[in-house]
């Protein structure tokens, strides 16, 4: 697991619970089912930094994975979306 290989003996057993909690409802909600896929080591390092941070909330902290998935499939779309238009000759999306 993904998560695992980031956590050491600096997080409390609450931490440990709370990060585990988020990790496995974000890799449910994003389907991701190979947690050690490169997707799946983003999410835990993700919510490893979240935590660092202070967030405790597990549910919070999904939905801040999945606001910053969100946010990079937008981004990719926006690029493939460009470079789509500039292949098409200024044709296309309209961006």
């Amino acid at each position: 697991m993904a998560l695992g290989r980031l956590i050491d003996d600096n997080y409390s057993p609450e931490e440990i619970d709370i990060m585990t909690c988020a990790f496995n409802a974000a890799m449910r909600a994003l389907k991701v089912r190979d947690h050690g896929s490169p997707q799946g080591v983003w999410g835990a390092k993700l919510i490893v930094t979240l935590v660092q941070g202070g967030m405790r909330d597990p549910a919070a902290i999904c939905e801040k994975v999945m606001q910053a998935q969100r946010t990079i499939d937008n981004e990719f779309n926006f690029e493939a979306a460009n470079s789509y238009q500039e292949i098409a000759g200024g044709r296309g999306f309209g961006l």
